[in-house]
């Protein structure tokens, strides 16, 4: 929970300095290019099926979908290892309890996640 919770932190911190840096543009068109924190807490971590269709729903939307894909690189952005990255985006994405049921290709009879639109982020 610790680690979830450094991770909220990170992002509410890459948020803010990029709010900042967008506030220096005084341009009333703008398009926000992350998810606010508020819709990051609403969305993540996924703990259910419901939760997971819903945000499979939202990545229809290519706004959504590239916001959602800064906003998760601001958070994990200093982290160089690919491996390293991956676990860092799943721990924000989801539960331990959810994404336990879970592997990649549907191993030992779990539900296979490679085929979900998220993982395109």
């Amino acid at each position: 929970f610790i680690s979830a919770d450094i991770m909220k932190l990170r992002n509410t911190v890459s948020y803010i300095k990029h709010h900042l840096i967008d506030n220096n543009d005084t341009t009333d068109d703008k398009k926000t290019v992350v998810v606010s924190n508020y819709e990051m807490d609403n969305i993540f971590p996924i703990k259910s099926e419901d939760g997971l269709k819903m945000l499979e729903k939202k990545l229809e939307d290519v706004d959504f979908f590239h916001k959602l894909v800064s906003t998760i690189a601001f958070t994990i952005g200093n982290i160089k290892s690919l491996s390293k990255m991956t676990t860092s985006t799943m721990r924000i994405m989801f539960s331990d309890e959810f994404i336990a049921d879970y592997s990649w290709k549907g191993q030992k009879k779990k539900k296979v996640l490679k085929q979900a639109l998220f993982t395109k982020l």
